[in-house]
């Protein structure tokens, strides 16, 4: 389905899943400010995975930082609203983009 644009569009199911569960997850995936920090976290997690010296935990709290930093700048755009995420909603959604971007590892596929 092309948008009156003629751009290729995001399924609604995609747009689910990347945005799952708040606009905490939402914000960074949608800057490109953060897409080198986004590919710096991979990569390491790429060349630890090589070296037999992945721990999942520590992958978590990088993604965390990153999510936090996208919460940040989400904060900044809509002033007005007292957005607050909560810890565990911040250790799911790292946990569950550690464990992502894992499995794409391992299976080789591009991010």
């Amino acid at each position: 389905m092309r948008n009156r644009h003629d751009l290729p569009t995001i399924s609604g199911a995609d747009n689910r899943r990347m945005c799952s569960s708040s606009a905490y997850s939402c914000a960074p995936h949608n800057t490109g400010e953060l897409y080198p920090d986004k590919k710096r976290i991979i990569a390491l997690m790429a060349h630890r995975i090589a070296a037999n010296r992945y721990d999942a935990s520590e992958a978590a709290k990088l993604w965390r930082r990153w999510l936090d930093r996208g919460a940040a700048m989400y904060r900044k755009e809509i002033p007005g609203r007292r957005v607050r995420f909560t810890a565990a909603l911040k250790d799911a959604l790292a946990r569950e983009l550690a464990d992502e971007y894992e499995q794409r590892i391992l299976r080789q596929e591009g991010w």
